[in-house]
């Protein structure tokens, strides 16, 4: 009974979460080696420039 109660929930995780887990982390990592789109960037050094303007009008 007692090795059920560990059986039971670790088949449970190696066959649903873990898998699922695995795939959203790989994706995640791909995503973010592509690093920033073009629109990404200029909106990046729109912000950056703001703020140095922001900063400077302090």
């Amino acid at each position: 009974m007692s090795s059920f109660l560990i059986a039971g929930p670790l088949i449970v995780f190696l066959i649903f979460v873990a898998p699922l887990w695995l795939f959203l982390h790989y994706r995640s990592k791909r995503k973010s080696e592509n690093g920033l789109s073009e629109q990404d960037f200029q909106k990046l050094q729109t912000l950056s420039q703001r703020a140095e303007k922001n900063a400077g009008s302090s």
